[in-house]
């Protein structure tokens, strides 16, 4: 909730957009001068709430979007008209609006009534835990080093039986405190299962071959811990570092099948070659999402460091899911000189992703055959450059995508468009790659959901 007027990008982030999401804005009392949100660039508001603003918005090029001077006023869905050109080394920079294909050339606004209050929810749906996030102080929470479980945490030693076991006896949290934990086998959560390590890069769970164990086909990858599939389950993932060395080809790091109520949070997924070894690049998923999987995802940092990958894999793949699925920071970063594609959704649905970075020249998003999924903003050091696009959609609908920016400065003129749409019925829609150069705010297709 915002007591005072918030300045958008005016200052030295000029490639920036601003997305507000679930927010409220109020002024204390009513005033002529009372401004919700002034800004010179990309703006996006999907439900928020301002009280006693004159206008909501203001633009450095004249654009308003009035307010309500003695009550609350909710803006569904709202992009200005796009601003002037942004000039950035040798390319110009637009910040168009699509609605269902077709550029807008005036503002896009869906309002809600005048004087609707903003839900007790509007904050809380995004919030992890209402009370008491689990920790090793939690009752209950076991420490897995100590009798009877002993795990040694010292990657030399075998820890699978160990973590499986505790988890076997009903041990609801299972704390991991300071440690390297191999494992040969996949951990198997039960559905209330939750793993909590001290930190996610001291406490490790580290994939390890062992002929007989799970991870010694390298033609059929297993992932190291695997939730249940079970769409009312309250798994939790939290502090702790999954790390799956080139060596072990036989292994991947996640399989999350578990539904709205779990949660993953400040994980740290990594996928490199082991100190003095080698080994077969991949076209299997690092992180795959499958079945019932879905909760909130807060933190989430994948890390590919692997030369070379085949161009069918994936740092993450979501396929086939239908139960609530929500990234907050949605951090991607690939070895920078490999062609694939980071993020791929495969007929899924209710996925919505916050802030997505990635490095290199990988594509962003590729999705297929998906309905009802929310992308808002896209940024870090892509340039996606043996792609037609950094984000393809295909076959879908009910989307947005807001807030589509990449590596700019070095590209001159830009090899690859922002957004590549193929509908339904077969119409092809590209941002346009020409100087000027488009970066949507929003990019729309069907209604809001």
């Amino acid at each position: 909730v915002y007591k005072r007027q918030i300045y958008a990008n005016s200052g030295g982030i000029t490639r920036a957009h601003s997305i507000l999401v679930d927010s409220s804005i109020s002024f204390d009392a009513a005033n002529a001068a009372n401004v919700a949100v002034e800004t010179n660039r990309g703006l996006y508001l999907r439900n928020v709430y301002v009280e006693n603003a004159v206008n909501i918005v203001s633009t450095d090029d004249g654009d308003t979007l009035a307010g309500n001077q003695s009550g609350w006023r909710h803006v569904r869905d709202y992009a200005p008209s796009p601003p002037g050109k942004n000039r950035l080394t040798n390319v110009f920079y637009e910040i168009p609006t699509y609605i269902d294909g077709v550029q807008q050339t005036a503002d896009y606004a869906d309002l809600g009534g005048d004087n609707e209050l903003p839900p007790s929810d509007l904050i809380s749906n995004h919030l992890y835990f209402e009370s008491g996030f689990p920790s090793w102080e939690t009752e209950g929470a076991v420490n897995i080093k100590l009798p009877p479980y002993n795990a040694k945490g010292d990657f030399v030693t075998d820890d699978t039986e160990a973590i499986q076991r505790a988890i076997d006896d009903g041990v609801e949290v299972v704390y991991f405190p300071k440690g390297a934990y191999g494992v040969t086998e996949t951990i198997q959560m039960a559905p209330d299962t939750k793993l909590v390590g001290v930190a996610r890069h001291l406490a490790m769970i580290v994939a390890k071959d062992d002929a007989g164990g799970d991870f010694s086909q390298g033609g059929n990858p297993q992932p190291v811990i695997e939730s249940a599939d079970n769409s009312a389950g309250g798994a939790m993932l939290a502090n702790l570092g999954i790390y799956n060395p080139q060596n072990v080809p036989g292994s991947y790091n996640l399989n999350w099948r578990t539904g709205r109520n779990s949660v993953i949070r400040n994980v740290n997924n990594i996928h490199e070659i082991s100190i003095g070894s080698s080994g077969s690049t991949s076209n299997h998923p690092m992180m795959i999402f499958s079945g019932n999987g879905g909760g909130k995802v807060y933190g989430q940092h994948e890390m590919d460091l692997i030369t070379g990958q085949d161009p069918g894999y994936r740092i993450v793949r979501i396929e086939g899911t239908r139960e609530p699925l929500t990234f907050y920071q949605f951090n991607l970063v690939g070895d920078g000189t490999n062609s694939y594609v980071e993020a791929e959704f495969d007929d899924v649905e209710n996925v919505t992703t916050f802030s997505f970075k990635d490095e290199g020249i990988q594509q962003m998003y590729s999705i297929n055959n998906s309905r009802r999924f929310n992308i808002y903003g896209t940024g870090g050091f892509s340039t996606c450059e043996n792609y037609a696009a950094c984000v393809e959609v295909n076959d879908s609908s009910d989307f947005r995508i807001v807030g589509s920016l990449k590596r700019g400065g070095n590209e001159n003129p830009p090899v690859s468009a922002m957004i590549k749409e193929v509908t339904s019925a077969g119409a092809t829609i590209v941002t346009n790659i020409n100087d000027p150069v488009e970066r949507p705010i929003l990019y729309s297709r069907g209604p809001l959901w």
